[in-house]
């Protein structure tokens, strides 16, 4: 039996209350949404429809609710809720999971890549740019220079050296690659699947793994 292929949401959506829909490579190619987008979304909005945006970034929502508000998708009229892999994040350490894992009460992420000060605002966590006092390692946005990077080079360094001292490593972005426009580029999965490869602790969050899906269902009701 050939599976069916779904040409638009429209076809659908009489039987389905609530869509989580993705993000990069799915209604926004790095630069700008699709043109179908915005009054496909209004329109399943005026039908009742509950609209869930899931993204791999690894800050928190409210800056991209802003962002994307200013190309033209707005949260009330487009979609409900905006909910990132970062937004995930910050619910982990807030319950507990890295004060078990590290056995502290207080501890520190090294940052690979950019900062990310809002990810650790009213939280046990903090950020740190001295891999010797850190307790786990952060993949965050992946620059070289505020550029996307497109390589692992610059980053290798500290990555071996967090291998040698045993510290956990926190992947908020399993995407191994993203694009911008016609610009491929690499994310935190790419660096995560490494760290694995040569024996190091991984802990994911975000898209595919459950709790994304299940924090989102939440946020829905």
């Amino acid at each position: 039996m050939q599976p069916r292929v779904i040409q638009s949401l429209e076809e659908i959506a009489d039987r389905y209350e609530t869509f989580f829909v993705d993000m990069y490579g799915v209604i926004w190619n790095g630069l700008c949404f699709y043109p179908s987008v915005a009054p496909l979304f209004a329109d399943l909005k005026k039908r009742g429809k509950k609209i869930a945006m899931l993204s791999n970034a690894t800050t928190v929502s409210p800056r991209f609710v802003e962002k994307y508000a200013k190309f033209g998708l707005i949260k009330g009229v487009n979609y409900d809720a905006f909910i990132t892999s970062g937004d995930v994040l910050k619910a982990k350490i807030a319950d507990g999971y890295f004060e078990k894992l590290t056995g502290k009460k207080e501890y520190r992420f090294y940052i690979l890549g950019r900062d990310n000060p809002a990810l650790f605002e009213h939280v046990a966590a903090h950020q740190t740019h001295d891999l010797n006092a850190a307790d786990l390692m952060y993949v965050s946005s992946l620059e070289v220079d505020k550029q996307a990077a497109l390589s692992l080079d610059k980053f290798m360094p500290d990555m071996q050296t967090a291998l040698r001292k045993g510290l956990p490593l926190v992947c908020a972005n399993p995407d191994l690659f993203a694009f911008r426009g016609d610009l491929k580029y690499y994310r935190g999965g790419s660096g995560a699947k490494w760290y694995a490869a040569n024996g190091g602790f991984v802990a994911y969050v975000g898209k595919p793994y459950c709790e994304i899906y299940e924090f989102a269902l939440e946020k829905t009701d």
